[in-house]
């Protein structure tokens, strides 16, 4: 039977994201970098479970976005298709499928 690791976090307002934008997903214990609309994660290992390439579902699948590029502590992404991204979020990944698996966003 698989987990699932999930990752949370609130923003002060819903975002418009138009596609080709860039969107940061970065944890908790450090800043954006500030060139982009990004989004603290409580889930640490969330850039060594995606692959540069995977794609990220929003909104069960609403909203999709592309991993450009990672390090450590940050995950950057384009907007393939465009969507409002709501207050909450939640990404969700079954263990044990391979690191660049689809992860899903719920909430």
């Amino acid at each position: 039977m698989s987990r699932v690791l999930r990752s949370t976090a609130r923003v002060a307002e819903a975002i418009d994201l138009k596609a080709g934008d860039h969107f940061e997903f970065h944890i908790e214990s450090v800043g954006p970098t500030g060139d982009i609309p990004a989004v603290s994660v409580n889930y640490p290992g969330l850039p060594g479970d995606l692959d540069v390439g995977a794609t990220v579902l929003v909104d069960s699948g609403l909203i999709r976005m592309r991993v450009l590029g990672k390090d450590e502590v940050r995950v950057r992404c384009e907007v393939l298709t465009p969507g409002k991204r709501s207050k909450r979020l939640s990404i969700c990944r079954r263990e044990g499928e391979p690191p660049g698996a689809d992860f899903e966003r719920r909430g």
